[in-house]
């Protein structure tokens, strides 16, 4: 048998002292953020971004609402162009090439916007009173977003190709929102199923969905929420977006297989966003770097862009 001594139980104690330490010492954070306000702005909204680290978004300064591009190495913005005539100009995506992509009209008549070296134009998904623009691919030939009525009741997911004019369209739903997309043209979005949907006994809710090229629908939850927003994914697979469970919005980082039909995400702590003093975080980008862009609420409810960069563990 082998007995301790002194020596080897004062180790033992302080080993174990060291080890309630570190549980008690919160995990180092594992992500740095950059926050974003456009200058004058009482609300400023960071969406979409590129392998560049260009995003582009939107800025309200007095009574007016700019569209905006931000260079997050230089720190600088650059004013967008309004559609000439339309109420509402909305930019939500950028491709590598600075090619823009969103929405413009009067809000229940919108149509998809592609500004393009400063020239826009336009697409409609046939039979539907709105169209809107959520991503664009790397290389700008692919455009995810959603059809509505003009009641704005009811939804189907789409993707456009710009280079052959057509459109694929998906889940239709009371609210169906196809958002980021890759260069294997994975996309991913959210939609509001029905109960017995997702999978037998499943709950009704806001539903994330992963959608490989061959069109099969895989559903998943993240961390048991019935609110999930899947908001962007780059070319090694990770998905970002939020979720909400307890009336806040969380930001994650995860990875979805292309089967089951439906999966029960975990994601750990190390792999949320929460800006901090931020009373919600919604990511709505990533890029091939693992930079994710995205807007949070203050206290008081008004918004900020923010950028978040992985750290390393070593850092």
């Amino acid at each position: 048998m082998y007995l301790l001594t002194t020596r080897s139980m004062r180790a033992l104690h302080l080993l174990l002292w060291l080890v309630a330490i570190a549980v008690a010492i919160p995990a180092q954070a594992a992500w740095k953020y950059t926050i974003i306000d456009y200058p004058g702005a009482t609300q400023t909204q960071v969406f979409g971004l590129n392998n560049s680290g260009e995003a582009v978004g939107q800025a309200v300064v007095g009574t007016t609402t700019i569209c905006f591009a931000y260079n997050s190495k230089k720190g600088t913005f650059t004013v967008l162009p309004n559609v000439p005539g339309a109420a509402i100009t909305n930019t939500f995506a950028i491709s590598s090439a600075g090619v823009i992509a969103g929405s413009a009209g009067d809000g229940s008549n919108n149509r998809g916007i592609i500004l393009d070296k400063g020239a826009f134009s336009f697409f409609s998904a046939p039979g539907w009173a709105y169209t809107e623009a959520r991503a664009i691919s790397n290389n700008g030939r692919l455009i995810t977003g959603f059809a509505a009525d003009s009641t704005l009741s009811n939804y189907v997911g789409l993707i456009y190709d710009v280079e052959d004019n057509s459109f694929t369209k998906f889940l239709p739903s009371t609210f169906t929102i196809a958002q980021g997309i890759n260069s294997q043209k994975q996309t991913v979005g959210n939609a509001q199923l029905d109960a017995n949907v997702a999978y037998p006994g499943a709950p009704a809710g806001a539903y994330g969905f992963f959608r490989p090229p061959n069109g099969d629908i895989v559903f998943f939850t993240v961390n048991g929420a019935l609110v999930n927003r899947p908001r962007g994914i780059n070319n090694s697979g990770l998905v970002t977006g939020f979720y909400n469970i307890t009336g806040a919005q969380r930001g994650f980082v995860a990875r979805v297989a292309a089967s089951p039909a439906y999966q029960a995400l975990t994601v750990p702590g190390d792999d949320l966003l929460d800006v901090p003093g931020a009373s919600g975080t919604v990511p709505e980008g990533i890029n091939e770097s693992g930079e994710i862009s995205g807007t949070w609420f203050d206290a008081a409810g008004n918004t900020h862009g923010f950028f978040a960069t992985p750290v390393r563990r070593d850092e």
